[in-house]
């Protein structure tokens, strides 16, 4: 029925896709052949194009794919599918950021940069409905893990988010934004936006609805995070107290739940802390989130037997050496040579 309708350019169907339950773990099968269909009609035919480009404006397909929750590398050609079309400049930029985000995590410079040159073009007016600005966070996080000097105007934006998040509750706040601004916290170690930053997400999972059981838990993920930042250790714990690593079959859920439990690093034996790191560090390498797998290493690093940390710091030296990012290997440098 998809098929029949895409090829009409009849997005009926597809704009109810968030709505079909029974589609359940298929979603992203279907996503994928939504996006690859819609290029591969539109690909060589300028007619079938113009139609697509119209039905899309708006589409509530693209509101939902943008928020699907996922930072899973092979979610890429989706994204890119999408934008062989002419988007709303808001759509673009969480398109364009979303894999910014994919490339920072994979510590892919070639691939971050690709996005963050056309997200830097869009003139300032373009990012006001969003609640934070995605390239100051992009733009913040690439200067900082490249160990070079931050540019003061995003420096200065950044510090004044305390201030501004409390008046953007109504504004956009996509998943991977949640990812980046934590990243923005562990990075700079600014707290103080956590605070008014959960009560956005709170927010917001009260004004989207319905949702997925995944969506449900994957904010009580995310407020977990933030709560935890906010050094409201017992209310992110209860957050997290009736999940487990295996509640769904989810690689971005069962990653951030694991990397939670290695940074609350409340185990009880050896064995415990080697089981969850390797899992969380297996899910990384499968991924090539390198970025993420470094900072695995480092939450265990002094926790691990001694004939373990061996292993984990030849691997963060050669990954300081392969691909050059430098943030938070400075007292690690210090110690472990």
């Amino acid at each position: 029925m998809l098929l029949f309708q895409i090829e009409e350019a009849d997005l009926q169907l597809v704009n109810q896709l968030e709505h079909i339950s029974f589609i359940g773990d298929e979603t992203f099968e279907v996503i994928t052949f939504i996006c690859g269909g819609l290029y591969r009609l539109a690909k060589g035919d300028a007619a079938m194009r113009e139609k697509i480009n119209a039905k899309l404006q708006g589409a509530a397909f693209l509101d939902f794919i943008l928020r699907y929750i996922s930072f899973q590398t092979d979610f890429e050609p989706n994204l890119e599918w999408l934008l062989y079309f002419d988007l709303s400049k808001a759509h673009e930029i969480v398109l364009r950021s979303k894999l910014a985000t994919i490339a920072l995590l994979k510590w892919d410079e070639e691939a971050l940069l690709k996005q963050l040159q056309p997200l830097a073009a869009m003139p300032p007016e373009a990012y006001t409905s969003f609640a934070v600005n995605p390239l100051l966070l992009l733009s913040y996080l690439y200067q900082r893990y490249k160990g070079g000097s931050i540019n003061p105007q995003t420096m200065r934006e950044l510090n004044a988010l305390s201030y501004h998040l409390p008046l953007a509750k109504r504004l956009a706040i996509p998943f991977h934004v949640d990812i980046l601004l934590y990243l923005y916290i562990k990075a700079s170690g600014n707290t103080t936006v956590a605070p008014s930053y959960h009560e956005l997400i709170v927010e917001r999972s009260q004004r989207i609805l319905p949702k997925t059981q995944l969506e449900t838990d994957m904010e009580i993920l995310i407020s977990a995070f933030y709560l935890w930042e906010n050094e409201d250790r017992d209310a992110a714990l209860a957050r997290v107290k009736h999940l487990s690593v295996n509640t769904h079959n989810n690689a971005t859920y069962q990653l951030m739940y694991l990397v939670f439990q290695l940074q609350m690093g409340n185990f009880t034996t050896n064995q415990q802390i080697q089981e969850m790191s390797h899992r969380a560090i297996t899910l990384c390498e499968a991924r090539g989130l390198k970025l993420i797998e470094a900072y695995c290493r480092i939450l265990i690093l002094e926790q691990v037997p001694k004939e373990e940390r061996l292993n984990h710091i030849n691997n963060l030296k050669f990954q300081f050496a392969a691909y050059g990012y430098t943030a938070g290997f400075g007292a690690l440098s210090k110690r472990y040579g």
